[in-house]
C-alpha cells in the first residue's frame, strides 16, 4: 500500500538494489503483457494474476529492470519474538522477517527443519530476507526426521537453516549475501538427521557456543547436498557467506560429521574467522 517502505532485487542474484518508499499504487488488467508476465514468473511458482498489473509511483528511482522484485518490509512481521515455547512434531518455525529473536524453546521430532529463516524470494516469490535476526538458548531433539532434505534437490540443510529458496532448477549457490546481522547462538541440538546448522547467503554471521550432538543420525547423507555440489562432513556449514565468526561449538564424531565446521569456497575466506571449535 502507499506508505510502505519497499525494496527491490534483482532477478537471477536476488541482491537488493535499494529500498525507498512507495507513494501511489494502482492495480488494473493488462491482457496484453500476459505472455510477458508468463515469462516473468519461468521457474517460480506460476501467477494466480496471469493479466493483472500494479502501476506504482516510488520516492526515488531503483535501477529496476524487467524480472526483478519489488518487496514490502512493511509487511513481513518486523520485531517478532518467539520465546519459550514447546514445538513437537510439527513441520517448521519459518521466519522471513527483521529485526527477530527465537529464544528459549523446545524442538522435538520436526518433520522438516525446526527453524527456518530467510528468504521464499527464489521460488515462491516472497519476502525480503532475514536482518538482525538472533536464534539463542534453544534445545533442539530428533528433528528434520522426514527424507526430504536427503534428497539430491533440497535446499534446506539443517535443523537450523538460514538462506533462500532457490527457483525451479536452479544449481549451487544464489550469488547475494542479503540475509544479514546472523547470530546462532547457545544452543543444545542432538540427534539430528541433517546438518545441526546450515547458513548460506549471508553477510555478518555469528554461530558461537552451541553445543551438538549426533547428526545425520540414519547413519549417512545420501544425496543431501547435490544442489550445491557439497558431500557433507560436518555439524556446521556455511556457504556464499561473509563476515562470519565461528567459535566455541562443540560436535559429535559420527559417520557422517568428521569435522565440526565445514566452509564453501563460495566464502570470502579473508572474512571467515574459526576457532577453539571441537569434534567430540
Amino acid at each position: 500500500m502507499a506508505g510502505d517502505e519497499v525494496e527491490s532485487c534483482e532477478h537471477g542474484t536476488f541482491r537488493s538494489l535499494g529500498r525507498t518508499k512507495l507513494l501511489q499504487i494502482k492495480k488494473k488488467k493488462a491482457p496484453e503483457l500476459k505472455d510477458r508476465i508468463a515469462q516473468v514468473w519461468k521457474g517460480k511458482s506460476a501467477t494466480t494474476l496471469p493479466d493483472t498489473i500494479y502501476e506504482i509511483e516510488l520516492q526515488t528511482d531503483l535501477p529496476l529492470k524487467i524480472g526483478d522484485a519489488i518487496t514490502s518490509l512493511s509487511r513481513i512481521g518486523a520485531g517478532t519474538t518467539i520465546r519459550n515455547c514447546s514445538f513437537h512434531a510439527c513441520g517448521r518455525v519459518m521466519v522471513k522477517s527483521p529485526d527477530s529473536s527465537i529464544e528459549n524453546n523446545q524442538f522435538s521430532y520436526s518433520n522438516a527443519v525446526a527453524i527456518h529463516a530467510g528468504s521464499d524470494i527464489g521460488f515462491w516469490a516472497e519476502s525480503g530476507f532475514a536482518r538482525n535476526l538472533t536464534i539463542r538458548n534453544n534445545c533442539f531433539s530428533h528433528c528434520m526426521t522426514g527424507a526430504n532434505s536427503l534428497f539430491a534437490g533440497s535446499d534446506a540443510l539443517g535443523t537450523i537453516y538460514v538462506g533462500m529458496t532457490p527457483p525451479l532448477q536452479a544449481k549451487g549457490f544464489q550469488k547475494n549475501f542479503e540475509n544479514r546481522n546472523v547470530t546462532i547462538e547457545g544452543n543444545k541440538i542432538d540427534d539430528a538427521y541433517i546438518y545441526a546448522i546450515f547458513v548460506t547467503n549471508a553477510d555478518g554471521v555469528k554461530i558461537i557456543g552451541n553445543a551438538i550432538g549426533k547428526t545425520f543420525v540414519r547413519g549417512s547423507a545420501f544425496a543431501a547436498g547435490q544442489l550445491y555440489g557439497i558431500k557433507p562432513d560436518s555439524g556446521i556449514f556455511i556457504g556464499m557467506s561473509r563476515n562470519a565468526e565461528i567459535r566455541n561449538n562443540t560436535v559429535a564424531k559420527g559417520t557422517v560429521a568428521k569435522t565440526p565446521v565445514a566452509i564453501d569456497p563460495t566464502c570470502p575466506k579473508n572474512t571467515i574467522a574459526i576457532r577453539d571449535n571441537r569434534l567430540s
